[in-house]
């Protein structure tokens, strides 16, 4: 019957029965890219973070499959098919319908806990790994591109400079560079 209610469902034009609940207290659902844009942000926060580097490319993997979806990932949320997409797993399957149902993840809010922001910005740098940033940020106050480029403008001595991790200082007069002498020459 049109307009009967029976647990929360009704029956909508042609004998379908709809999910009145839903309707009534829907919440904005995040889009493909959206979420696409958030699997960056957590590869890019697990890279500067220095875990491991495969659950990175997962996450970025992730984000290619959902920025290439051409099906309806609404669908795929609601009929809990996410991990028949190539490259998208159980953790990585949840982690979208959060965000998908939600716009939030609570393991992406922890991991932007745990990494500061101004590693971020700094992680574009090559070769310029948490660790330093750390010890940067927490030696010269560096937040930014472009106060690293400001420090380095001012050109800190050896004698000035923080001792940052993977840095040897090298000693005084030694060229690292110079080959021990030929032995042929010593034959004469």
């Amino acid at each position: 019957m049109p307009g009967s209610h029976v647990h929360g469902t009704s029956l909508a034009p042609g004998g379908m029965r709809m999910n009145m609940r839903r309707e009534r207290h829907a919440t904005p659902r995040a889009d493909r890219l959206t979420i696409a844009r958030a699997l960056r942000e957590m590869a890019a926060l697990l890279e500067v973070a220095g875990q491991e580097p495969f659950r990175a490319r997962a996450y970025a993997r992730g984000a290619e499959v959902l920025e290439r979806l051409e099906s309806d990932l609404g669908a795929l949320v609601d009929e809990r098919r996410l991990t028949a997409l190539s490259g998208i797993g159980p953790g990585l399957a949840a982690m979208i319908t959060e965000l998908h149902q939600t716009g939030h993840s609570k393991l992406l809010e922890e991991q932007r806990q745990r990494v500061p922001a101004v590693a971020l910005e700094l992680h574009r740098i090559p070769r310029l790994g948490l660790r330093k940033i750390v010890a940067l940020h927490a030696a010269l106050g560096i937040r930014t591109i472009e106060d690293l480029e400001a420090a380095c403008e001012v050109g800190y001595s050896r004698r000035r400079k923080p001792r940052l991790p993977g840095r040897r200082p090298r000693a005084a007069g030694r060229d690292h560079r110079q080959h021990p002498p030929s032995p042929s020459h010593e034959y004469r």
